[in-house]
């Protein structure tokens, strides 16, 4: 339970809004990554085997941090939907 009633005010533009925007700050920020590893990877004095190696693991980095991060935010507004139902209060607004 809320000590006051500014912790239950639902934050500006709704929880959904946050986590779409943390969501697009973090693949912009993988985005970023993957430009510097390509640009850094497209040395013309490496082997094309460290090539593919650089590459491969930026596209597993991509996926792996990436979708990650976005299903864990899908769980998040999940659970705290859930929390709320549970508790007899509403869902937090959606947008």
């Amino acid at each position: 339970m809320a000590k006051n009633e500014k912790d239950k005010a639902p934050a500006k533009g709704g929880r959904l809004a946050q986590l779409l925007w943390a969501n697009l700050i973090f693949w912009a920020f993988l985005l970023l990554v993957m430009a510097l590893v390509y640009t850094a990877a497209s040395d013309k004095m490496d082997d094309d085997y460290i090539k593919l190696v650089l590459s491969d693991t930026a596209w597993f980095i991509l996926k792996l941090f990436g979708f990650g991060f976005t299903l864990v935010t899908l769980f998040d507004l999940g659970y705290e939907s859930f929390a709320a139902r549970a508790e007899g209060g509403e869902p937090p607004r959606q947008g």
